[in-house]
């Protein structure tokens, strides 16, 4: 029960007895409270009568506002619950669910504790951008070409590399013009199976005219291969901090150097649930240290 509602009763039934034995007290305790907020505002709510209580002209005044209060009291209840119970839904691809989602979802779980988290990994920003557009997802992470009406909150410039072994001819170069790569032979990473991104023209240009390994869609096999020797393959400072420790690779930045923003997807804000724009709150207080370069191993 909220505060005002004991006042607000006896406003309603104007008797003091009455209200007391609804709301289950006795009469003193009712007077009580009545005393006692009277005192609290230094205003006399109620004329008491013989036959019952009136308000006075003031306390008519404070009584509207008191029904207001309760009112907004119940309606922010009713919103805390529902960010306690209620659902989230993130769509994710393999590197950001390895090096984003885990503090995100820590903190998240840490201020909403009953809210339940559904992560849904793809294979393509394709599919996770469909996902949210048919509404089975809140939010995605997300690179390349959207809708413009759809809302995107950039949380990370993504430099890219042409990762080589550390025997192959192009591992002691500084810096890579894309035009040096047409000559060896290309393992393509799972990013051209995505098909979003900055470099999806050279992809296009490298498929056609390098020597080509069969495409894979794992990242960490992309890495291996490149171990060994067999060629060279371009992924970004992002998935080579998740597929590549302990590896023994070479990474060298283009020239000029070449990034992709990575970010957060939703629907516009204003048709988003609380549950939703509370995690794009959070990952925003992430942005200092990402743009930093720092992964967020930790809250």
């Amino acid at each position: 029960m909220g505060k005002y509602e004991p006042i607000l009763r006896i406003a309603e039934l104007g008797n003091l007895t009455r209200a007391a034995e609804e709301l289950g007290y006795s009469q003193s305790s009712l007077s009580y409270i009545l005393n006692n907020i009277e005192g609290e505002l230094g205003v006399k709510l109620f004329h008491r009568e013989r036959l019952g209580v009136t308000p006075t002209k003031g306390g008519a005044s404070l009584l509207e506002l008191m029904g207001r209060i309760e009112t907004l009291e119940k309606q922010l209840q009713f919103l805390a619950l529902s960010l306690r119970t209620s659902v989230l839904r993130v769509g994710s691809m393999t590197s950001m669910s390895i090096a984003w989602l885990p503090s995100l979802l820590r903190t998240f779980q840490e201020k909403f504790p009953e809210t339940t988290i559904h992560v849904l990994q793809q294979d393509s920003y394709r599919d996770l951008l469909l996902s949210l557009e048919r509404d089975a997802l809140d939010c995605t992470f997300f690179v390349g070409k959207h809708s413009p009406s759809l809302e995107f909150l950039p949380l990370y410039e993504d430099e890219y590399f042409v990762v080589v072994s550390q025997d192959h001819p192009l591992a002691q170069r500084t810096a890579i013009p894309q035009e040096a790569l047409y000559q060896y032979t290309f393992v393509p990473p799972s990013e051209i199976l995505a098909g979003s991104g900055p470099m999806n023209e050279l992809y296009q240009s490298l498929l056609s005219t390098c020597k080509l390994f069969t495409e894979l869609s794992d990242d960490l096999a992309v890495v291996k291969l490149v171990e060994t020797g067999f060629g060279f393959s371009i992924l970004t400072d992002l998935i080579l901090r998740t597929v590549s420790a302990g590896k023994s690779l070479v990474a060298i930045p283009f020239d000029p150097p070449v990034y992709r923003t990575v970010g957060i997807l939703s629907r516009p804000h204003k048709g988003i649930s609380d549950v939703t724009r509370s995690f794009l709150q959070i990952a925003k207080t992430y942005i200092p240290r990402w743009q930093a370069g720092c992964l967020p191993q930790g809250s």
